[in-house]
Formats: C-alpha cells, sequence, structure tokens
C-alpha cells in the first residue's frame, strides 16, 4: 500500500506489484492532482530563503509586497507569452521571484530596475546563476530609458509597487 500524507490531503493506493519507481510516478501524479506547490525553478535557494538571508522585509513606504509562491511567479511569467526571443522589462523586482520565474521561462534578458538598494545582493546572486541574461539597474524606473538596455521584441513584466499602481 502506498500511503501519501500532503498538507491535509492523504491518498492510499494499493499496488498489485509494488516497485520503488512507480509509487514515486504514482506520487509525484497525486501531489500534482491535489495541488502540489513547486518548491524550486531553478538551483537557488528558496525566495523566502532569500528573503531571510539578506533581512529583507516589504517596506509599506515603497509599496512592497514580495511574492514567494513560485506557481504564481512562474504563471505570470508563462502569461507574457513565448520569451525565449525577448528581452524582458521588470519594474520593482524585489528579492526577485518574478525574476527567477522570467529568467527560468527562457527570457533572452532582463532589464530588472530596482529603487530599493537593500535587494540588490538578492539580484546579483540571480544574476550570477544566469550569466549574461540579467541586467539589474539602482534607480527609480520613471527616471530611467529602458529602450537604451533592451533589443525588440520586448515585454514588460512587473509585481507593481501599490503607490505605483495606483
Amino acid at each position: 500500500v502506498l500511503r501519501i500524507r500532503w498538507r491535509s490531503h492523504e491518498v492510499s493506493l494499493a499496488l498489485k506489484y509494488p516497485r520503488r519507481r512507480h509509487k514515486a510516478l504514482l506520487a509525484n501524479h497525486i501531489l500534482k492532482r491535489i495541488g502540489h506547490h513547486m518548491t524550486a525553478i531553478d538551483s537557488l535557494p528558496p525566495l523566502r530563503d532569500v528573503i531571510n538571508t539578506h533581512d529583507l522585509k516589504a517596506r509599506k513606504s515603497l509599496g512592497q509586497n514580495f511574492l514567494l509562491d513560485l506557481n504564481l511567479t512562474a504563471k505570470i511569467a508563462r502569461q507574457a507569452g513565448d520569451l525565449t526571443a525577448c528581452d524582458v522589462l521588470e519594474i520593482g523586482p524585489g528579492p526577485g521571484g518574478l525574476t527567477r520565474a522570467l529568467l527560468s521561462e527562457g527570457a533572452r534578458h532582463v532589464l530588472a530596475i530596482e529603487k530599493d538598494a537593500r535587494c540588490l545582493p538578492a539580484l546579483a546572486e540571480i544574476s550570477d546563476a544566469y550569466p549574461g541574461r540579467l541586467t539589474v539597474i539602482e534607480g527609480d524606473a520613471l527616471d530611467i530609458d529602458p529602450l537604451a538596455h533592451l533589443t525588440p521584441p520586448i515585454r514588460i513584466a512587473a509585481n507593481l509597487p501599490y503607490n505605483v499602481g495606483t
């Protein structure tokens, strides 16, 4: 009997010929069906660990909110369409949750404009993991000409700070 317990879900299956390989395949299939969440999209540590390592806390004065759910960031990146032939402008990447998703979804190049200097070391780690595909500029996106750093076609993706979106 294969018994899987994940959060509040428990599933039991009786296998006629239980083999370790079959158990692993079934476990993965079942976890996907009951809403299993991704834990990694690349070789970097989980975003929550990155935030703790760099002692980052969202600041209301900057309208920040950090996306920690990799399923959500991957979904946002996929909504931007096929990114393999595109440069992407990301405004306010914070610790880089959406940035990582854009790069892992195949963006040719990402230009990330970040106003909060506290986030720059976390973004530098992402840049090291994706050599030549991420450029980080510290500053206010309203004062920077992104076209000087991007090559068409260009897509824009952002988890906009509250005070920019209103």
